[in-house]
């Protein structure tokens, strides 16, 4: 006996929850293809795969840069110059260019020059230079802050592209799931018109049969005829209403036909709405965090400051230490030259400041105007 019972709750509750879940799952595909066909949505991944390459990009600052020169010179003194050159630049981190550069030049007809004082009795001779460079920012720039900001506000742009198509898909949801809930509305109208008009129908008929039978009146069929024209009016309008609401949805699908028929009936809207659970209070705050238009608007405001912070560094002056270290011989036989013809030394360094800045730094004033 008991498990009878227990049997007939088990098929009690299935019925119950399986038009409920049928609505969930069939709501569920009409969002997803909302998604594939809405361009705004499209619009809105394609803008978070630009935010991502753009963000990358900025890798690029480290990337190591190479370069090469060739030339050949006649001077006026009277000798030749064959010139190669050959270098690797780079940022390191934590702030610092370092430049690798290797130099090889030939020259000749040294003997009918006018200084030939300067390369002594050699008439051809070759020179080979090595140095490492070292370029320090020490106001604006310093560290690669410039690189650090733009590398933040990449990442705040990123997430707000996320954060924008988050809000247009949760809009997207948003309407569908409105019109899908229109769509069995009007169905449940029309089925409660349809089940008045059946009553009303009954009704006329059993007032004729009285009629007949001479119990009533026949004047009192009007009254019974003109309910009846009401509820057909109410029924056909019912009808078009539902023709309507599921025309808007297909509108919100981008489709003349959904992937499968859209199964609405009474008995889904009612057992649907009473499957949702609610919570009766909510926290503004988190429901604030879980919109996507909310935290789009917070991204931009972080973006402006990364800009403004990136323009007020621009406001500084341009100051730059600069090192290298040069490493120089030549030889008046071999390519590769170690010896010291011109000099005493093979090794020499320099040091130096560098100073810069705009007039009157016109952009970057208007730039911080404009955030």
């Amino acid at each position: 006996m008991k498990k009878r019972l227990w049997l007939k709750m088990a098929a009690l509750w299935l019925t119950a929850w399986l038009p409920a879940a049928r609505a969930n799952l069939e709501l569920e595909a009409l969002v997803a293809e909302a998604f594939a066909n809405n361009p705004a949505v499209q619009a809105a991944q394609y803008d978070v795969r630009r935010a991502q390459a753009e963000r990358d990009e900025l890798r690029g600052f480290f990337d190591p840069q190479l370069n090469a020169t060739a030339s050949q010179a006649d001077y006026n003194a009277g000798y030749n110059q064959a010139f190669l050159h050959a270098g690797v630049d780079a940022a390191i981190l934590p702030g610092v260019y370092l430049g690798t550069r290797v130099e090889e030049s030939y020259y000749s007809q040294l003997q009918s020059s006018t200084v030939t004082n300067v390369f002594g009795s050699y008439n051809d001779l070759w020179q080979s230079t090595a140095g490492l460079r070292l370029g320090v920012p020490l106001l604006r720039d310093r560290g690669f802050l410039q690189w650090k900001l733009s590398d933040e506000r990449a990442a705040k742009r990123y997430r707000m592209a996320q954060n924008h198509w988050r809000a247009v898909t949760q809009q997207c949801r948003h309407d569908v799931e409105q019109q899908y809930i229109a769509v069995l509305e009007a169905v449940a109208q029309r089925y409660v018109a349809q089940a008045a008009l059946t009553r009303v129908e009954k009704l006329l008929k059993e007032a004729q049969e009285l009629v007949q039978l001479k119990i009533v009146p026949e004047y009192q069929l009007f009254t019974a005829r003109s309910e009846v024209a009401l509820r057909q009016e109410s029924e056909t309008a019912s009808q078009q209403a539902c023709k309507t609401t599921q025309t808007r949805l297909l509108e919100l699908l981008g489709t003349s036909q959904p992937a499968r028929p859209v199964r609405a009936s009474f008995d889904t809207l009612i057992l649907w709405a009473e499957s949702v659970e609610l919570p009766p209070l909510y926290a503004e705050d988190t429901a604030l965090k879980a919109r996507g238009d909310y935290n789009e608007i917070l991204d931009f405001i972080e973006v402006a400051e990364k800009e403004q912070a990136i323009n007020q560094d621009n406001l500084r002056d341009d100051l730059s230490l600069n090192m290298e270290t040069i490493l120089q011989g030549e030889d008046p036989n071999n390519i590769i030259g170690t010896g010291r013809y011109l000099s005493g030394r093979n090794l020499g360094a320099s040091i130096g400041l560098t100073w810069k800045r705009p007039w009157g730094y016109r952009t970057e004033k208007a730039r911080m105007r404009a955030i």
